[in-house]
């Protein structure tokens, strides 16, 4: 499906983080879909993050998380 965004966070730079499952991989994209530059397959989008955001990383590790679970998190 398509989900649009409204409101106060429409005035924010955001950036779609894109995860593909095969090579373990994040990419980070303003791009309605992207692929992936190891195995070119489609990458899956986990969610957004504001381009500006200080703690990025953080936030990014903080949806993989949720996304994939804690455990597959600790290899």
């Amino acid at each position: 499906g398509h989900n649009e965004i409204t409101g106060i966070i429409t005035k924010a730079d955001l950036e779609n983080v894109y995860w593909c499952k095969t090579d373990d991989l994040i990419r980070l994209a303003s791009d309605d879909s992207t692929s992936c530059p190891s195995c070119d397959s489609t990458m899956e989008n986990i969610r957004f993050v504001e381009t500006k955001d200080a703690e990025k990383a953080m936030t990014i590790k903080g949806l993989l998380n949720k996304f994939i679970g804690v455990d597959s998190l600790s290899k």
